[in-house]
């Protein structure tokens, strides 16, 4: 069903030795581009690790997967938000440690990463609100343990700023099978105060016509108490088109500078570096007109040849080659030693005018030499 295994040699199996140097050293690089103290995020990101760290106790029954997850790092994904000449936000999110069920996962990520985000300053507020819509998303937080203990039901993130620190969840509010999944998106959204048609709109125009999938729901909690709520959708690259149709119908403000613009910027890409789906996202706001952004996803065999395509790409906004020369390098251009590898771009509506760059970054762990063929960048 699967096909055989590839041959592994040493080289492509992972370096989880020098992991936890590659997360260091993206924090001690995008850091100071933010206008932050390189020595003291680098610490704090220590704190976090340790906080939501500690491996989690098994039940006797836990099998040799659950036991495996336990043994290796705590894993991160960085994002790094621009615009075409400066670094904006940047900040980390992770999925927690396995537990023996899902609903013991869920509940320590939770409480672990709600002890991070107060220790670090934190407002209370921002942590009931949290805690509320845990409890909106996970109302039989027991119904889910037929699930295995690692599937995605909850990601934490944290970025730091010159005025506090920002925290960032993101939630699969379809895995619980207590309620129906438009009725409990409808209660979050009145929670959040946004207009729950919209959550309408979205099942009709996209899900019923098959045009997109649910993937989660995030929410952006800042210092200044203001909330900003995302709705991500996936679609296949054949049904692009169709979706981005479907998205004008539902943002009339935003009609003809979807489907058209975002096709025609996919298509300039090299497609046997694309992943098989798009993301959509629907940015909210209490009182604001609803944005809109669109994520690419890139398959790990990256090369030379990808960076230029993408640094011609990102020329088209007049995109600063430097700075993009530091994601892609995460400053180690000289060594021409890839640090991260580059998982994904979001780009924000109307493309002719974009200001807001999303890159999302995984530290590389293979041992392979970067100058062996096939060794990215």
């Amino acid at each position: 069903m699967f096909g055989p295994l590839p041959k592994l040699s040493e080289k492509d199996l992972p370096d989880f030795e020098a992991y936890q140097q590659r997360c260091l050293s993206v924090v001690a690089n995008f850091a100071p581009l933010h206008g932050l103290n390189s020595a003291a995020e680098t610490a704090r990101f220590i704190r976090c690790q340790k906080r939501l760290s500690p491996p989690l106790p098994l039940a006797n029954s836990a099998n040799m997967v659950q036991h495996i997850a336990q043994s290796v790092p705590l894993m991160f994904e960085f994002v790094v938000a621009t615009t075409q000449h400066a670094v904006v936000n940047f900040g980390y999110m992770t999925q927690g440690r396995t537990g023996g069920t899902l609903s013991e996962s869920l509940a320590n990520q939770l409480a672990r990463g709600l002890e991070f985000y107060l220790h670090e300053g934190g407002t209370s507020a921002n942590a009931q609100c949290l805690a509320e819509l845990f409890g909106l998303s996970f109302t039989d937080l027991l119904a889910l343990d037929h699930y295995s203990p690692m599937a995605q039901g909850l990601l934490l993130g944290f970025a730091s700023t010159a005025y506090g620190m920002q925290m960032k969840a993101y939630f699969n509010t379809r895995l619980d099978p207590s309620e129906p999944h438009r009725n409990k998106l409808q209660k979050i959204f009145d929670h959040l105060h946004l207009e729950s048609h919209l959550v309408d709109n979205v099942f009709s125009q996209l899900f019923e016509n098959q045009l997109a999938q649910f993937y989660g729901l995030g929410v952006d909690l800042a210092h200044t108490g203001e909330t900003r709520t995302k709705l991500y959708l996936r679609t296949e690259r054949k049904l692009f088109e169709s979706a981005l149709t479907g998205s004008e119908e539902i943002l009339p403000h935003l009609r003809s500078q979807l489907a058209q613009p975002f096709s025609a910027w996919v298509e300039k890409f090299p497609q046997k570096y694309l992943a098989d789906d798009i993301e959509l996202v629907f940015v909210l706001r209490p009182g604001v007109a609803p944005q809109f952004k669109v994520t690419l996803f890139f398959v790990d065999a990256l090369d030379k040849s990808f960076a230029e395509a993408l640094a011609t790409n990102l020329s088209n906004w007049g995109f600063a080659p430097d700075l993009l020369k530091n994601i892609l390098y995460c400053g180690d251009e000289q060594k021409n030693h890839r640090g991260t590898h580059l998982h994904g771009l979001s780009v924000e509506a109307p493309l002719v005018d974009c200001q807001k760059f999303n890159f999302y970054l995984l530290p590389a762990t293979s041992r392979r030499d970067p100058n062996d063929a096939g060794a990215s960048y």
